[in-house]
């Protein structure tokens, strides 16, 4: 806990974006408060500093078995990469107005709004909505182009990750060739989780770690010590058939992550077998997270 927790100081300390967040539309409706931003400050740095502590020891804690660290890291960091380069493509001509002048671009609002200031007087209701249309679409237009650059510099992080990592799967897959142990796992959640915080997707991203985040909470009893937890909690190998079998913290109850779970609800696997079975579960995850996007977006923010 402690390692992470000053490996993030840099990042807090260099960040020098917003600490707005744009409030999701249920809540404003709940609110019943027409404002779309909301300014967290020294929370928004409390929540980046917590979440690069968790995605660093998620990926830790969620390994045990050949190519398990760096194929749970390369699904997630395609995932990333992906959402970066489909997001700077759709915000590249970012221009989105209210409903009421879609149809108008940004300069086109901007004259339409001074044109009728000059027609009709500033006093004027009509006037007055044209001019809060066209500050709406650049505040909008200003959000576009804030989103374009955080997801460039996001991938500036996430694509060579993504290279290395898969150089790395080449000689860490089963049989491995290559350890990498928390050297890896904790730069690669640290760099999991900058590449979400500064490209300002970090609700996705926490989509992206569906597994690890149920992995944690199924360990939690035995990272908090309600449960007795070994040094290490890897399944157990049976020579003979070359299967892996869920291992026991006691004589009663079995290490609670999610290798052994895999192995108690589909039986005696292979390592190969088992880490297929578990990033298949990774990348079901990632294509929800997808999924959840699509459905939400207009209707969440």
């Amino acid at each position: 806990m402690i390692l992470p927790a000053f490996a993030a100081l840099p990042l807090l300390l260099s960040y020098a974006g917003s600490t707005t967040i744009l409030v999701p539309r249920p809540i404003r409706r709940l609110l019943g408060d027409d404002s779309d931003l909301l300014e967290l400050g020294w929370i928004y740095y409390l929540y980046m500093f917590l979440m690069v502590i968790f995605c660093s020891n998620s990926i830790n804690i969620h390994a045990g078995i050949n190519g398990l660290e760096a194929g749970q890291s390369a699904v997630i960091a395609a995932a990333i990469v992906l959402l970066n380069v489909t997001t700077i493509v759709a915000t590249g001509t970012y221009e989105e107005a209210d409903p009421s002048i879609r149809s108008l671009s940004m300069p086109e609002a901007i004259q339409r709004a001074n044109m009728l200031m000059k027609t009709l007087g500033s006093k004027s209701s009509v006037a007055l909505k044209a001019v809060k249309q066209a500050e709406r679409l650049i505040a909008q237009n200003d959000a576009g182009m804030q989103m374009h650059e955080a997801h460039i510099f996001s991938l500036c992080l996430s694509a060579p990750f993504l290279a290395v990592t898969l150089a790395l799967m080449a000689h860490n897959w089963y049989p491995s060739k290559v350890f990498v142990g928390d050297t890896f796992t904790y730069f690669a959640g640290m760099s999991l989780g900058v590449a979400g915080i500064l490209g300002h997707f970090s609700e996705t991203l926490v989509l992206f770690f569906l597994p690890q985040i149920v992995n944690f909470l199924y360990s939690s009893p035995q990272l908090f010590k309600i449960v007795h937890c070994p040094r290490h909690r890897l399944p157990k190998l049976d020579t003979e058939t070359g299967l892996l079998h869920p291992s026991k913290a006691t004589e009663t109850h079995y290490n609670m992550n999610l290798v052994n779970l895999f192995l108690r609800i589909l039986g005696p696997q292979t390592e190969r077998t088992l880490c297929m079975a578990l990033l298949t579960l990774q990348a079901v995850c990632c294509m929800a997270g997808f999924g959840v996007r699509i459905v939400l977006s207009g209707k969440w923010k």
